[in-house]
């Protein structure tokens, strides 16, 4: 019951308009591919881009275009649920593998929260997923020393699909290293399971995407400080407090265990804690890997019993079988009740300006428009003849490029030469930014139209004080 009824809860609350900002190049990006196979190159969008591109993610680019062409918007809608219940599902799934059915199911609803600031419509959803699967595979190799290889073809898998594919052979790394310190392994023993995560990272060097892969994360890296959830986690958040109570709890079960706590175990809470701290967009990884992390100290302590994921709940095997049945039933019936509802509910998507389509429409080739950070995907996908400033993709522009851009959207000194350089006759930007005011007021840019908290302006300089573009 508490399964199912959070199952159901999940996909029918998920349901709701795609509003990810990046979601709209990642489209763009998986039509790219489509009509390329070029899965490295230079950026061929952009006037302003400058760096290597490197599609990390495009396995799932090309299955949400797919699914955009199937049902529009409304599909990719009902695919964000979708990630949403199988997120939660492998939560649960992970835990039973030690636990009960009800400590599961608290369990993967707490592990659920802890991810849940990261599930939105994107390839990150992969890794999650993933990781929760390697993370509960690398606990069963605790157990019994057995070397999985099909986590090497998972390894290639993973990283067709996101940048943090490097988590899982980390996992991997940590237990291998843990089960050496703890002496659990022969020598011959540690190297056939060290093979395991070693072969996954040169798995990752053979995608199509090729050995520059390996690079991807620290390019990303170096343009954290611009982007908010690459900021510090406020621990005020619900999903850090619950991620840091899942580790909290697990040190708790370890103190109460007359075992000796074992450095495998350390390890994984160590790694886990520290990708919790590291990032607000990171949280949600330490919640994938503490939460079959806990059920597997709260199986070897709690419910010895159930600790090798055999125990119902209650005697005889159909009950068993009733509950292995029931939660994918109601998952697929409220995903099906979810996919008649999304072309009412969810056949646009939100947080875009909608209303200002058709005076962007009319604008020039080749235009070059001062946007807000988060639109330059949006006006990738929507508005292709023009040319964004600045998109969600900064790894593809140069650092003083992002630096002159992140400068001037605060109005700080310079501002005026970085709007200058940009030849940009047209703005689309926040109506509460400092940069916004600082045009009007300062430049005298005309406002024009406003639509979903962001105005369309204009440079002077027309005979109505305005170039006229968008008239």
């Amino acid at each position: 019951m508490l399964v199912t009824v959070f199952a159901a809860i999940l996909a029918l609350g998920s349901l709701r308009p795609v509003g990810d900002p990046d979601l709209f190049w990642h489209l763009r990006t998986g039509e790219h591919l489509w009509t390329t196979w070029a899965f490295a190159g230079p950026e061929p969008w952009s006037r302003f881009s400058s760096e290597p591109w490197v599609l990390h993610e495009w396995l799932p680019e090309l299955v949400f275009l797919g699914t955009y062409r199937v049902g529009g918007f409304a599909a990719l809608a009902w695919l964000q649920a979708a990630l949403a219940v199988a997120l939660f599902l492998t939560l649960y799934g992970s835990c039973r593998r030690f636990v009960g059915p009800a400590p599961a199911g608290i369990l993967a609803g707490v592990g659920w929260l802890g991810a849940s600031a990261g599930l939105n419509l994107r390839p990150q959803a992969v890794t999650f997923v993933l990781l929760v699967v390697t993370t509960t595979t690398w606990l069963r190799t605790v157990e019994d020393r057995r070397a999985r290889w099909w986590l090497v073809p998972l390894s290639f898998l993973w990283a067709c699909s996101h940048g943090m594919w490097f988590t899982g052979p980390l996992v991997g790394y940590a237990v291998v290293l843990g089960l050496a310190l703890d002496r659990r392994v022969t020598r011959a023993e540690g190297f056939r399971l060290l093979a395991v995560p070693a072969l996954g990272t040169v798995a990752a060097a053979l995608t199509p995407a090729g050995p520059r892969l390996l690079l991807a994360p620290f390019s990303v890296q170096a343009y954290t400080e611009y982007v908010s959830e690459w900021g510090a986690p406020r621990l005020t958040d619900p999903n850090v407090f619950a991620t840091l109570f899942l580790a909290l709890l697990v040190v708790v079960l370890w103190s109460r265990s007359t075992d000796r706590t074992s450095w495998t175990g350390i390890g994984l809470l160590v790694v886990a804690v520290g990708w919790s701290l590291l990032y607000a967009r990171t949280v949600a990884v330490g919640a994938c890997m503490l939460t079959p992390l806990l059920a597997h100290a709260a199986g070897r302590l709690l419910v010895p019993g159930l600790a090798a994921g055999n125990g119902t709940g209650t005697k005889g095997g159909s009950a068993s079988l009733r509950q292995r049945m029931a939660i994918p039933a109601v998952s697929v019936l409220c995903l099906a009740v979810t996919a008649v509802a999304a072309p009412a509910v969810a056949a646009r998507p939100a947080g875009v300006p909608d209303a200002l389509d058709a005076r962007l429409s009319a604008l020039p080739p080749e235009t070059v428009v001062l946007n807000a950070y988060q639109l330059g995907g949006w006006l990738h996908w929507r508005h292709r003849q023009l040319s964004p400033v600045i998109d969600g993709r900064t790894e593809v522009y140069s650092m003083s490029h992002v630096d002159a851009y992140m400068r001037a959207r605060k109005a700080l000194p310079g501002w005026e030469g970085t709007v200058g350089a940009t030849t940009a006759r047209v703005a689309l930007l926040e109506e509460d930014l400092p940069l916004t005011a600082a045009l009007e007021r300062g430049l005298g840019w005309c406002r024009v139209a406003e639509d979903a908290g962001y105005l369309l302006l204009e440079a002077p300089g027309g005979p109505e004080g305005c170039t006229g573009l968008t008239r």
